[in-house]
Order: C-alpha cells, then structure tokens, then sequence
C-alpha cells in the first residue's frame, strides 16, 4: 500500500474524529447544560479512537 494511501486515511479519520467528538460536546452541552469535564471527554475520545479503528481504519487496510 501506498504511502499517500495510509496518510490519506489517516487524515480522514481525525477529521470524523474530531467531528464526532464535537457532537458529542454538543449533545452534552444541550442535554446537562454544562460542558463536559476533561475525564469524560478523553474516555469518549478514546472510545470513539478504538472504534474508528476497528470499523473504518482496519477494514480498509485490509483490503489491500
């Protein structure tokens, strides 16, 4: 696999992370009214890492 291709997926999952993250913070802020404290939101972040992984980065890598 290319090199382009790797950074390509890569770059494209920070950018669904990074989207769903902030509906996360979203949802959160309309539902509690309040922001969520850090430790909730690294767990989430985490969560959110590990799945990415599993059903979009490691399905694609391995295809090729």
């Amino acid at each position: 696999m290319s090199i382009f291709f790797s950074l390509l997926i890569l770059f494209m999952s920070v950018i669904i992370l990074a989207a769903v993250s902030a509906a996360f913070i979203s949802a959160y802020e309309k539902f509690f009214g309040s922001e969520p404290n850090k430790v909730t939101l690294v767990i989430v972040n985490l969560i959110i890492l590990v799945l990415s992984y599993y059903f979009i980065i490691l399905p694609i890598l391995s295809e090729n």
